[in-house]
């Protein structure tokens, strides 16, 4: 908002999750909200692959040509764990490790993964990402708003990870490469933050991610609010 003070930004982004839920939050309770001449910015991590397709979250599934919404066949929690979660931190610390621990064998293996060039159009991921970036784009065509996916570069592309895996970088690039071809096929206004990222870094010398893992520092999060500003403020 400091540097779009003709700007009022309202922030629904969730973490842990994918294209599947931000619409399916977008629709519920954002899409009545836009009006003509509005910006909607969908930013879109590589993973949101995988998260959009991932049986123990809220998840698409595509199958003969259609995709559908499926709920968890369970709850994520019992009530028994909710309770212990409220009142204990030691109970906290270990459920944080243990989800640590099984996330990062997660990664791990989606990073090891051979991808090729890039996800097939026929492979889930694919037709999930894509249908939802239709229905986005339609939902703000329809209300006469803007719409732009916003491309998020993985930290290996920023050559700040710590230990960089055999296939990490060569899958990240593959996953963004699609994502942009799924754009381009539905000619949704795209913009990349690793150009501009990188341009910053090499003027800088700044880390804009955790040394613990592969998100925004305070530094990169300046860095986007600064970098989104410019981008919407041309002509």
């Amino acid at each position: 908002n400091l540097l779009l003070p003709d700007y009022s930004v309202h922030n629904y982004g969730i973490d842990g999750v994918g294209t599947v839920v931000e619409y399916q939050l977008f629709s519920t309770e954002v899409r009545k909200l836009v009006r003509p001449g509005d910006v909607v910015i969908l930013m879109f991590c590589n993973n949101d692959f995988v998260d959009n397709v991932d049986r123990n979250k809220f998840h698409a599934e595509a199958a003969n040509g259609e995709v559908k919404i499926v709920n968890p066949a369970k709850p994520l929690t019992t009530p028994a764990e909710d309770w212990i979660k409220n009142h204990s931190c030691l109970c906290n610390y270990v459920w944080y490790r243990a989800d640590l621990h099984r996330l990062t064998r997660v990664n791990r293996k989606i990073e090891d993964e051979t991808l090729g060039k890039t996800i097939a159009e026929t492979d889930e991921r694919f037709a999930v990402a894509k249908h939802f970036l239709a229905k986005f784009q339609a939902d703000c065509e329809a209300a006469k708003a803007r719409f732009i996916v916003v491309h998020i570069p993985a930290q290996v592309e920023l050559s700040e990870s710590r230990a960089e895996r055999p296939n990490k970088r060569a899958n990240e690039k593959a996953r963004g490469e699609t994502m942009f071809s799924i754009t381009r096929a539905l000619h949704i206004e795209t913009f990349d933050l690793l150009p501009s990222f990188l341009a910053r870094k090499n003027k800088t010398g700044e880390i804009l991610t955790f040394k613990t893992d592969g998100h925004w520092n305070p530094t990169g999060h300046q860095a986007v609010a600064e970098v989104l500003s410019e981008y919407l403020s041309r002509p």
